[in-house]
């Protein structure tokens, strides 16, 4: 699967992404993606270093975290389904000490980069990875971290199947104003792309889907979200 970067901060329209891998054995499964705007709260989630401002409140939903010695992975679980409708993961960087500084000083910290990514489930048969990644500055025996740069950002199908995400549109940006920074705001848009009308038996049209004049089905998602160190 080819991946379309996006440079980092700015807000570009991208070229239809490569198809996903087609199974010829699993039937296509559509479901009614769960809205973030129907969540009555907001709660903030630690991963490895980084916070996440989620919008599922703990009343309808379950937040299972999972961690290895590589990854911090948060999972997003509808009670009433029990079916995953997100998840957020961090990997956990290698230290090394920051070459520009003499090892011996007190202030030394270390830089590392770090990927996150936020998994969106727009239906059953059909999840989007956005990623991110950040150049960060942590300073070891204290509290002080810091973001200091936006290396990129990209949107990639996340599983394979019947579908294409296509006109991907995503934006990274300091929720502060300025770099470096402790917050970074993520937006993302695009449209899952489908040759298949029919779901079990059912019109796709009835989960949101529209037929376009080249007999693809089409759905749009959207989704925006902080990342935080506090």
């Amino acid at each position: 699967m080819k991946v379309r970067k996006i440079l980092p901060a700015v807000a570009l329209a991208c070229s239809v992404l490569a198809p996903s891998v087609l199974s010829t054995s699993t039937p296509l499964v559509a479901s009614a993606a769960t809205s973030e705007s129907t969540a009555s709260e907001v709660q903030k989630v630690k991963l490895y270093d980084l916070y996440v401002n989620v919008p599922y409140s703990e009343d309808q939903y379950s937040f299972v975290r999972s961690e290895t010695s590589e990854e911090v992975r948060v999972e997003i679980i509808d009670k009433s389904t029990g079916k995953k409708v997100d998840a957020y993961g961090e990997t956990i960087p290698s230290v090394k000490l920051n070459s520009k500084v003499q090892p011996q000083a007190s202030s030394d910290g270390y830089y590392s980069n770090r990927n996150v990514y936020r998994d969106v489930k727009v239906d059953d048969f059909a999840t989007v990875r956005i990623n991110l990644n950040l150049y960060m500055y942590t300073l070891p025996g204290s509290s002080f971290m810091q973001i200091n740069e936006i290396n990129g950002v990209d949107i990639v199908a996340a599983s394979t199947g019947y579908y294409d995400v296509v006109s991907p549109n995503v934006y990274a940006k300091s929720s502060t104003g300025s770099l470096p920074t402790t917050s970074v705001s993520v937006s993302g848009s695009g449209v899952i792309d489908t040759t298949y009308s029919q779901s079990g038996g059912v019109n796709i049209e009835i989960f949101g889907y529209t037929l376009g004049s080249n007999h693809h089905y089409r759905k749009p998602f959207s989704v925006s979200w902080t990342y935080s160190l506090y």
